[in-house]
């Protein structure tokens, strides 16, 4: 064979000599000469590259730098594999300088493949089964890849640890796991979601989750259902059992989402279930329990002490003592009064709402199959009790996988999964008619749950609400009848075929029928009246359907990766998805009797009726294109043309085509993995560092479907129905669309027992829906358009470290931070006031956090007539602020003059919801067979809205009150921090201000799990694993309510108001799984 030398030599002769013939020959054909230039080439770069075999000396050490025998050592294509000996070296004979080598450990290692830098000896570090390794394959939604080749941004999740959890669903555990992923958990009532933010918020009034992809379907968005049960809040999510699922992946930059356009703005969840594989039949069966222990109680003024304030307000009121007494006998019975009995006590009423609530989990699955058919099955049953008395979730799935060889060619995949459930609920109302929480806060310690008769004997009977007024808390907790039953069948069938080897292709089918029913039941006994006093029992229901037809039809080419310095990957496919969706529902108001619940039995000229049938539909041509250069340099491309029905016929920035307006959105990037450089081929110990960039632009959708045209709306006017117009249509309203910019580092060092990512991101959020408000005289009272923006920066980090790492005991260390801003770039007259429920005041102002609580700065109580004089302050109402009224700040003109006037031109912006920072960091330790995880959660700046003690600290009526309240004003020259307590309010010292704002920032101590793996068989038994975990041992927080963590809604507009929905809890789970 020709050395590397004289085929330089030989080359450069050659082409030469071809030069010179063309420079002679003036009469050889213009065809003659290009065939003869191609020749030349080829022939120079062959012989140029052309090099001696020469034997690749190596040695194969594990992540501690011991060595691996028996590992194969091989060249795709190539003649017989090698094998390393007992000190872990190997010779390959007859290689060149740029081959592929495949390294092929035993079980407890993972394999991997390199690319040969012109090296005559290398040492190869292998990464154990138990850490992530950049070779590691993800199930992406073109096709599987390997993480090293990732251009985006991304993270997964370790799904073997969903068993040893007590979630019910797949957000509430990626929670502090993924960077850049805002995640809080609604509520601790069971089935409620959580609301996700990826790397800030795109949308300011619609819909700011991530696209969940389960199998390749995608589902709808969280926001669709408008839950008729109040503080209810439906994950679509929570119909996918966690323990189905094979394989997680978050995509949260353009590279990765761009290809799915319009949907794609707020990020991507990718979920693989089940995954079918060949092997011999296994079943596993899994056994959980578990208790979650009730809240501590929020401490409340006692018997005497609320007669005491109640006295103080009503005397505070004005009215004359002989009135009030006579309208309020109870607060002034003595023991020696028949009547005492019933205002005789001291109860604590949080104990009537909540318990200590009891978990089941059982679980059944098998899988198995060999080369031409592979199939799974998992049946589960969950029954997950609430702290709340009388609530529970009740669920069923079953799920069924399947892969099958048709022909050597084609191969069908099936995935099918039934889900149904029902959740026994409470409301969350912002009112304590039929609030848990806030009924057991405000109702009088002095009274009684049940009732006494006639001779003062106490029966079983749910006590009436006496003139004190509020709701019995037993009786919300035992007499209102909520529910939430839910089905959903999702499948998808899908063709992969193979038409040449570098040409495949896939089509997929997916259906998604969901039907939703809710029912709520709210008596007379025990209840306060409802809607301003006119109603005293009500029946609410509603059944939701939706049904989705997906379509995706893809082809994809391929070349090999091995032998050749170049990669190249190119996809082209077609998507399709139609929606219909229908609600209808109905309120009954007053019926005969609290026997009668159905709604046909109230009043009927109270009944209202309603519901709203859609449709709409999304398409898309999208292409995706992936190249390589000697697994050095990467660079990705993405394109998707989308058309939706939402979208108006004259929307903006859409590409016309014909008559129908088109989104267009692409992503670019590239990546430079600098380890594959000559500088770093003897540093062994880098397995991985390589720079990414990435820029591209998404789009969401979600601007409703009646925006765009003009339509009336069905309404009712006493007992006649009505058509009334609907919203002002706007035929101009586009998408909204995100341009995003991302900056990346991955690193790994020592076989992957050290590896980090880091990000930079910056993204731009561009005509964003908003309802701009218009002059009464139209008849309307908005318009909605596209003229928002919001602008997010941020940064984030993933950090794993295997510190030790022996056979028999290993400790790991890991966590994420993530930190970003948004704030608001543009909007319509420069700010936007919203007002939201229980007394909040949002606003977004250009430059800005968004949605940031507007309001009065408190600055104390004017101790003194003499202190109120000077000040000289006036309310908005036209109340003088005396001695024990609140202080506000009242702010200077530009002229530094004040008006000594508290109104809306003192109104400051208070916080936000938005926390500075947020993360999660872990520490597992294994020796032998044990196993030790923790797990700690943690959200650092973010500001709350405590509506729960703007209610318990108010003293404006007879409502029970927070302990805090004995420190209130009650004499002059008294200095406190907490005002008078007055009937009424009438200077406004409960208005919304930074009072109410508490510090949302907590660490908590999430999971804490010892498990036992038995890995021997026993008789019949393959395997078997036993744990224990404890959730939320203890947070650490300065907040003043139940819990920090909570979201009314995933809206971002009912982001950090505490209304007072059911609070997290701590919890245990014992579990055991059998492998057979």
């Amino acid at each position: 064979m020709l050395n590397q030398g004289s085929g330089q030599i030989m080359a450069l002769s050659l082409t030469m000599y071809h030069w010179k013939i063309l420079r002679k020959n003036k009469s050889m054909s213009k065809g003659a000469k290009i065939r003869l230039l191609i020749f030349s080439g080829l022939l120079f770069s062959a012989l140029v590259t052309g090099q001696e075999t020469k034997n690749l000396y190596g040695r194969v050490l594990n992540d501690a730098g011991q060595p691996v025998n028996n590992v194969t050592i091989s060249i795709p294509g190539g003649e017989e594999p090698v094998y390393t000996n007992e000190n872990g070296t190997f010779i390959l004979p007859e290689i060149s300088g740029n081959e592929w080598i495949i390294v092929n450990p035993l079980d407890e290692y993972k394999g991997k493949q390199l690319l040969l830098n012109n090296q005559d000896s290398i040492i190869i570090y292998l990464t154990r089964i138990s850490v992530d390794s950049r070779f590691d394959e993800l199930a992406m939604p073109v096709k599987e890849k390997k993480r090293r080749d990732l251009i985006s941004s991304f993270n997964t999740l370790d799904v073997n640890k969903f068993i040893e959890q007590p979630y019910s669903s797949i957000g509430q555990y990626a929670q502090g796991r993924a960077s850049g992923a805002y995640i809080t958990t609604n509520s601790g009532m069971p089935g409620s979601g959580v609301s996700m933010f990826i790397r800030g918020y795109s949308s300011i009034l619609s819909n700011n989750q991530p696209l969940y992809i389960v199998d390749g379907i995608p589902l709808e968005n969280s926001n669709l259902y408008n839950e008729m049960i109040e503080g209810y809040n439906y994950d679509p999510l929570y119909t996918v059992d966690p323990l189905d699922i094979s394989e997680i992946i978050i995509l949260k930059d353009a590279a990765a989402t761009a290809m799915y356009g319009m949907r794609s703005a707020n990020g991507v969840v990718f979920i693989k279930t089940l995954e079918p594989q060949e092997t011999k039949t296994s079943i596993d069966i899994l056994l959980r329990t578990g208790i979650s222990l009730k809240p501590d109680n929020l401490p409340q003024l006692d018997a005497r002490q609320y007669k005491h304030l109640a006295n103080e307000i009503l005397f505070s009121s004005g009215i004359n003592e002989e009135k009030y007494k006579r309208d309020y006998p109870g607060l002034f019975y003595t023991s020696q009064d028949p009547e005492y009995f019933p205002y005789g006590h001291n109860t604590d009423w949080q104990r009537e709402v909540f318990q200590n609530a009891r978990m089941q989990n059982l679980r059944f699955s098998i899988k198995g199959g060999g080369a031409e058919a592979k199939y799974g099955l998992s049946i589960s049953y969950l029954n997950n009790d609430g702290i709340f008395k009388n609530t529970s979730l009740d669920r069923t799935n079953i799920r069924l996988v399947g892969s099958f060889g048709i022909f050597s060619w084609l191969k069908l995949n099936i995935a099918s999964n039934l889900s149904t459930s029902n959740a026994m609920l409470k409301e969350s109302a912002i009112s304590d008619v039929s609030n848990p929480i806030l009924s057991a806060l405000s109702k009088s310690p002095m009274l009684n749950p049940y009732e006494y008769d006639e001779d003062g004997n106490l029966i079983q009977t749910i006590a009436e609400v006496e003139e004190l007024g509020t709701s019995n808390p037993t009786a919300v907790s035992e007499l209102l009848n909520g529910s939430a039953k839910n089905y959903r069948f999702l499948t998808s069938v899908s063709l992969d075929g193979e038409i040449t080897e570098k040409l495949k292709f896939r089509s997929l089918i997916g259906l998604n029928s969901n039907n939703l029913k809710e029912y709520l039941f709210i008596p007379d006994r025990g209840f306060d009246l409802l809607y301003n006093g006119e109603v005293y029992n009500v029946t609410k229901a509603k059944n939701t359907t939706l049904l989705s037809l997906y379509n995706n039809n893809q082809f994809y080419f391929e070349t090999p990766r091995f032998r050749t310095a170049h990669y190249f990957h190119a996809s082209i496919g077609l998507r399709w998805q139609s929606n219909n969706f229908q609600e209808d529902w109905g309120i009954g108001k007053n019926t005969a009797g609290d026997e009668y619940t159905n709604l046909n039995r109230g009043l009927p000229l109270l009944d209202e009726l309603g519901g709203r049938n859609s449709a709409w539909n999304w398409g898309a041509v999208y292409s995706n294109i992936v190249y390589s250069f000697h697994d050095k340099y990467l660079l990705s491309g993405s394109v998707s043309a989308d058309i939706s029905s939402r979208l108006g016929e004259k929307a903006k920035d859409a590409l016309m085509l014909g008559n129908v307006p088109v989104g267009m959105f692409y992503s670019v990037g590239g990546a430079w993995r600098i380890s594959e450089e000559k500088l770093f081929s003897d540093l062994y110990a880098i397995e991985e560092f390589k720079l990414r960039v990435s820029y591209g632009i998404t789009g969401n959708d979600d601007i409703g479907e009646t925006n765009t045209f003009n339509h009336f709306s069905v309404g009712q006017y006493r007992e006649t129905s009505v058509l009334v117009p609907g919203k002002l249509a706007n035929e101009e309203l586009s998408y909204q669309k995100k341009n995003q910019l991302n900056l990346g580092l991955d690193i790994s060092l020592f076989a992957n027992r050290v590896s980090g990512t880091f990000n930079y991101f910056n993204n731009t959020s561009k005509h964003l829906l908003i309802f701009e408000l218009q002059n009464s005289y139209l008849g309307y009272d908005s318009y909605p358009t596209n003229s928002t923006s919001i602008e997010t920066t941020g940064i984030e980090t993933d950090l794993f470290c295997r510190i030790i790492s022996k056979m028999n005991f290993t400790l790991d260390f890991g966590g994420n931070f993530t930190k970003f801003k948004s704030i608001v770039g543009e909007i319509s007259g420069g700010e936007q006031v919203l007002n939201n429920f229980g007394n909040v005041t949002l606003i977004n102002r250009v430059g800005d956090p968004v949605n940031s609580f507007y309001g009065y700065r408190y600055s104390g109580v004017f101790a003194s007539w003499e202190e109120a004089s000077q000040a000289d302050l006036v309310s908005d109402r036209g109340v003088p602020y005396g001695p024990g009224d609140a202080i506000f700040e009242n702010l200077a003109d530009e002229n530094g003059e004040t008006d000594h006037v508290i109104d809306k031109h003192d109104k400051q912006i208070l916080g936000s919801f938005e926390p500075d920072f947020f993360g999660g960091m872990y520490l597992n330790a294994r020796y032998k067979n044990w196993s030790l995880n923790v797990f700690f959660q943690g959200v650092y700046g973010n500001e709350i809205y405590n509506y729960v003690r703007y209610r318990n600290e108010g003293m404006s009526d007879l409502a029970n009150q927070s302990i805090k309240v004995l420190q209130r004003w009650q004499y002059d020259g008294q200095e406190t921090k907490i005002p008078k307590a007055t009937w009424g309010d009438p200077a406004g010292n409960n208005v919304f201000s930074d009072r109410w704002i508490e510090d949302g920032s907590y660490l908590r101590l999430k999971e804490l799990t010892l498990s036992f793996d038995v890995k021997r068989k026993l008789l019949s038994i393959n395997n078997m694993k036993i744990f224990v975990t404890a959730t939320n041992l203890f947070t650490m927080s300065a907040y003043k309510g139940y819990d920090p963590e909570f979201s009314y809604s995933s809206s971002l507009l009912d982001q950090g108001i505490d209304y007072g929905k059911m609070p997290l809890s701590r919890g245990f789970l014992a579990g055991i799984k059998i492998g057979l």
